[in-house]
This record gives C-alpha cells, sequence and structure tokens, in this order.
C-alpha cells in the first residue's frame, strides 16, 4: 500500500482508539502519587534543584555534582514541572510522551513498509506487552532512550528501505545522538547500519541504494557492472557524454570505453547496447 493512500474511516477510527486506549493505559495514576524508590526521587530531586538553582547544565545532588546518570532525564522533568507547574504530573509526563511517541513511531513503519493494519498490530502489541507498560508507568531513564532509539530505527529504515530520505536519515543519526547522552546504548540504532552495508554490495532486492547523483554508478551489482553504470561513472569525469541507448531490453553487451586525447583533454566514448540491464535504473539520461 502507498504511503500517500488515503486512510478509510473504519482505519482512521482504530488508530484512534488505539492511542485512545494507550492514552489510558499508560496515563492512568499520574498526578496521583509520589516518586516511589530508589531511582525516582533521585532523578526528580536533581530536576527540582535545576530549577530552583538555575543551573541546567550540571544536576546536583544537594552540593554533591550528580554524574552517574547523563542528565537527559533530568532536563525532561525540569522542562515538564516549568510548563505545568506540578511535580507530581511533571516527573511521569516524560515517560508518557515518551511512551506515545514509540507506539506511533512504530505504527508508522509498518504503515510505510506494508500497510495501515500492519502498522495498527505492530503498534497493538507493543502496547499489550507487560514489559512495555510495566516500564513506561515509571519515571525511568529507559522509557525516553527507548523512544530515542525507536526514533532513530524509524530514520534509517525509512531511508535504507524506502528511500533515498536522506531527511528521514539524519533524524535518526540526530536520534542515535540523543540516545546516547540518555543513556549509552543509544548508539545501538546505529549497527543497522551493518547488514544494510551487507545488502548494499550484495545488490539485495528491497534496498534502497542512496538515489542518483554520486550513488548513481553503485545502483548494480558489482558482479553485473553494465553500460548504463559506466555511463554514471564517466559522466561524472566529463561533460560530453550524452548516452543514447537502443529500445532493446534483452541483452547487455558493452564495448569498454574508447579513450582519445587531443590536445591534452580526455574524452570518453561509450557504446551501449542496453537499456535495462540495470533493476534499478541509472539517472544518467
Amino acid at each position: 500500500m502507498s504511503v500517500a493512500s488515503q486512510a478509510t474511516s473504519q482505519e482512521r477510527r482504530y488508530f484512534w482508539l488505539l492511542l485512545l486506549f494507550a492514552v489510558v493505559v499508560i496515563g492512568a495514576g499520574i498526578g496521583l502519587r509520589d516518586p516511589w524508590p530508589s531511582d525516582e526521587p533521585r532523578f526528580t530531586l536533581a530536576a527540582k534543584q535545576m530549577v530552583e538553582s538555575g543551573d541546567w547544565l550540571f544536576p546536583h545532588r544537594g552540593a554533591e555534582l550528580y554524574s552517574d546518570k547523563p542528565p537527559m532525564l533530568m532536563w525532561t522533568e525540569a522542562a515538564s514541572y516549568k510548563l505545568i507547574g506540578n511535580w507530581r504530573i511533571a516527573f511521569l509526563l516524560p515517560s508518557l510522551l515518551a511512551a506515545l511517541g514509540t507506539l506511533l513511531l512504530v505504527y508508522d513503519l509498518g504503515r510505510r513498509l506494508w500497510s495501515r493494519q500492519a502498522g495498527l498490530y505492530a503498534a497493538a502489541a507493543l502496547l499489550v506487552s507487560f514489559q512495555f507498560v510495566y516500564q513506561v508507568k515509571r519515571a525511568q531513564i529507559d522509557p525516553l532512550v527507548m523512544f530515542y532509539i525507536t526514533a532513530a530505527n524509524w530514520g534509517l529504515l525509512v531511508h535504507m528501505l524506502k528511500g533515498p530520505n536522506w531527511r528521514a536519515f539524519w533524524f535518526g543519526c540526530f536520534c542515535a545522538g540523543l540516545g546516547v547522552i540518555t543513556k549509552g546504548v543509544g548508539v545501538l540504532a546505529l549497527f543497522m547500519l551493518v547488514p544494510y552495508v551487507v545488502a548494499w554490495r550484495g545488490g539485495w532486492d528491497g534496498v534502497s541504494h542512496g538515489g542518483a547523483g554520486r550513488w548513481a554508478w553503485s545502483r548494480c551489482s558489482p558482479r553485473s557492472r553494465c553500460g548504463w553504470c559506466r555511463c554514471c561513472w564517466a559522466r561524472r569525469r566529463t561533460a560530453a557524454i550524452r548516452p543514447t541507448p537502443v529500445t532493446s531490453t534483452t541483452s547487455c553487451s558493452t564495448r569498454p570505453p574508447a579513450v582519445t586525447a587531443s590536445r591534452g583533454i580526455t574524452t570518453t566514448r561509450l557504446s551501449i547496447t542496453c537499456r535495462s540491464c540495470c533493476s534499478a535504473g541509472c539517472r544518467c539520461r
């Protein structure tokens, strides 16, 4: 299903029902309790001291510098208090927003890769997972780093499987960086680049090859370089190439580029009798 396809009224209704159910399940109890030992009071008191002292760069626990954990969770709790003015709500609000953001990203990724129904099923499966609900109802670092890793996965997968989409790619890298300063394991999302490079080098179907321009020469498998890829390679080095392919689509035969030198200028001539031997197609026309 195309990402741009319009959702039916039933699909929109199911989406909003799922979102409402998530808000009720995850948000139940917010504002009704104080931070629970042992971690929640430490993070909340450090955030409270940020607000009172005005020192947001270095979290403190009393007069002592608190360097055990990265400050991202304390920053979000302090920012929530500045917006709401109630610590009973503010210390749990980052976990709630991180959980809802994770569900939306899982839904959107399933929608882009398969269909809206698949996205709903994936988000619903995450919502009924015990460990997910248990963690996001607590003021811990884990819900926040989970959101950043999911956002990094979303950006990288959208680029690598449905791209090229460089905005999504850099968004994913940015979120991976935020995950690192939230908890060191945020860098895990970047390891997805390893299987992608293997698939790209192997010429696998279903992966993006980076788009036109400087990546066009790599659209074919390294084992089956054809005239179109050679043409793209040569076009980056000379402006005199204007290939005109024939309409044959059943064979792929090329002659090696003929190089002639005249007055110190090198000119490349290609003889191409192939049009569609590249599975993805080159952009040199």
